[in-house]
């Protein structure tokens, strides 16, 4: 397999253009735009069915979720009591689970996009949500108030019933204003991105304690991660314009790599963990106003000063942490990006 500046492997790539309202469809061997999906507005977090036949968003500014159809990119839209924060795909794909800022987590069927059960939160909503590696239980980050990023979270994380929604686990104390959580393919671990203290905070999903902290450094932000088929984590720092790879058997931070904008998503690796994309708002993120304005977006379904200029997405290698070749331009507010192979 050969990568390069020019294209990567056989595959295509799918970017979630948050100011844009679309999905963009990239050819990986020559990084060459093929397609643009219209989805619903403000496309905020991009995720694929595991067999590869359908791809969902998450839509902060119409309250709705989109499902693709990838062989005809036929889109259904799913609508919502609240803006959807953030979605999981259960382990075998029957299943995508949504927490609605309405104080509500939503199981939707992937083969109908019927919404199947409803499992009230309140008073408070699940501003992040990921699933056990068994399917048993959903992870989420109960969340009092969004009018300000101080008050987003409760810093807790706690685990429901996939099945029912009844409480697993009680809240675990975590880090200040935790982002969107990850998890470990083992499942063994969660970790808890704390973006006021600029820490991650690191479960063990059997003990259900805080198990590690490591500390992202000066002015760090973690806000996405995602583990690579190796077993590293890489996380987005809105703070600090970086990406940051993170060895969790030794819970030492191994490489940054600084980006030309404020990054969000991050993932899209191929099966050796050598390749891996990130979103980055561009340049334009990176202007006058703190990380903490700019993070507005969180609370606000408006990009701020992100759609007045074009994002980037780039290739990197998780193991060296390097960029492969140059950022590749893409159009406003890339958030997500969910790669396929051949």
């Amino acid at each position: 397999m050969t990568i390069s500046e020019a294209g990567g492997p056989p595959g295509t790539i799918y970017v979630s253009m948050y100011g844009d309202n679309e999905i963009i469809v990239m050819d990986q061997a020559t990084y060459t735009i093929t397609n643009h999906i219209p989805v619903g507005e403000g496309p905020a977090v991009l995720l694929a069915t595991p067999d590869n036949t359908k791809l969902y968003t998450a839509n902060w500014s119409d309250m709705t979720i989109s499902s693709v159809d990838i062989a005809t990119s036929a889109v259904t839209s799913i609508a919502l009591t609240g803006r959807p924060w953030a979605i999981a795909m259960s382990p075998i794909g029957h299943t995508l689970f949504a927490g609605l800022s309405s104080n509500a987590l939503v199981a939707i069927d992937t083969t109908t996009d019927m919404i199947t059960a409803t499992y009230d939160t309140s008073p408070n909503f699940p501003e992040s949500v990921i699933v056990s590696a068994d399917g048993s239980q959903v992870y989420i980050d109960p969340t009092s108030s969004a009018v300000s990023l101080s008050e987003l979270s409760s810093g807790t994380l706690e685990s429901l019933s996939a099945a029912d929604g009844g409480v697993v686990q009680p809240p675990l104390t975590v880090g200040a204003t935790p982002a969107w959580a990850s998890i470990s393919p083992d499942g063994t671990r969660a970790y808890t991105l704390n973006i006021i203290p600029g820490t991650m905070s690191v479960v063990d999903t059997t003990t259900w304690q805080v198990v590690a902290t490591v500390d992202a450094g000066k002015g760090s932000q973690p806000i996405i991660s995602s583990s690579t088929p190796n077993g590293l984590v890489v996380v987005t720092d809105f703070g600090s314009a970086q990406l940051i790879t993170v060895d969790f058997q030794t819970n030492a931070v191994i490489s940054t790599l600084a980006l030309n904008g404020r990054p969000v998503g991050v993932g899209g690796y191929n099966a050796d963990g050598t390749l891996g994309y990130v979103c980055d708002f561009g340049p334009d993120s990176l202007g006058a106003e703190s990380p903490t304005e700019a993070l507005s977006f969180l609370t606000n379904p408006n990009l701020s000063g992100f759609d007045t200029g074009p994002g980037h997405l780039t290739p990197f290698n998780p193991q060296t942490g390097l960029a492969i070749g140059a950022p590749i331009t893409v159009g406003h507010g890339p958030t997500s990006v969910v790669v396929i192979g051949p």
